[in-house]
């Protein structure tokens, strides 16, 4: 079975697919935390304006 699930990532690599989730836009990234170190906007606030989520946007700012 593993053979076989490994054959098929190979196929799809092949065809220029990759797995996993999509990274998220760093231009976004940025914005929103320029606006969350700016402390004038609400997380929700931020959120609305970038499309960046919350998670996202914590776990950022914890790496930073």
């Amino acid at each position: 079975m593993s053979e076989r699930t490994l054959a098929g990532f190979e196929a799809a690599r092949a065809r220029g697919r990759n797995g996993g989730r999509p990274v998220s836009d760093q231009k976004k990234m940025e914005q929103a935390l320029k606006l969350y170190n700016a402390e004038k906007h609400t997380v929700k606030e931020i959120e609305e304006l970038t499309g960046v989520r919350r998670a996202t946007l914590y776990r950022a700012i914890t790496k930073s």
